[in-house]
């Protein structure tokens, strides 16, 4: 008994090498969309549909969007890595977050919002059919509160298992 209490407490506290760099990776990813989350409410701040079509300077308008696709991919990556360490094997996109709302890692209706801000993601990357920039950006402002709430999530969820 006392050598299997000591190795267990001996696990706990060394975590392995590949452990920590695992951790690692999803922390880095949490400060970069945290940043990225940061940076689009400050860009966006003060500044409504209307605005942001008719008087935001196109660079600036290519800024948010960079901003938002940026903050889309680091979320799908994270999403991946989930899948993966549930000792799932990972798809696309958008199996991938039914995969982890399966695992009750997500709520369904955070699954939904990432899966629209996915879309909404490759609508302004591959500008399908043209891109209405007043709807666009609506549904980005919208997004920005579910993409910080997948942050919280991964971040209980990384408490929880490591």
């Amino acid at each position: 008994f006392n050598y299997l209490h000591r190795f267990k407490y001996v696990k706990r506290i060394y975590i392995s090498k590949m452990e920590k760099e695992r951790i690692k990776r999803y922390t880095d990813k949490l400060e970069y969309l945290n940043q990225t989350i940061k940076n689009l409410y400050e860009w966006t701040e003060g500044i409504d549909s209307n605005k942001f079509t008719e008087s935001i300077e196109l660079q600036n308008q290519y800024g948010i969007y960079h901003a938002f696709q940026l903050s889309i991919e680091t979320i799908t990556d994270m999403v991946a890595m989930i899948v993966k360490d549930v000792k799932l094997i990972p798809k696309d996109d958008y199996l991938n977050i039914e995969m982890i709302t399966n695992k009750e890692i997500i709520n369904p209706d955070l699954a939904a919002s990432l899966r629209e801000a996915n879309g909404l993601r490759n609508r302004i990357v591959h500008d399908y059919n043209g891109l209405d920039n007043e709807i666009a950006f609506n549904r980005l402002i919208d997004l920005l509160k579910s993409l910080k709430e997948f942050m919280e999530e991964v971040k209980k969820w990384l408490k929880k298992n490591c």
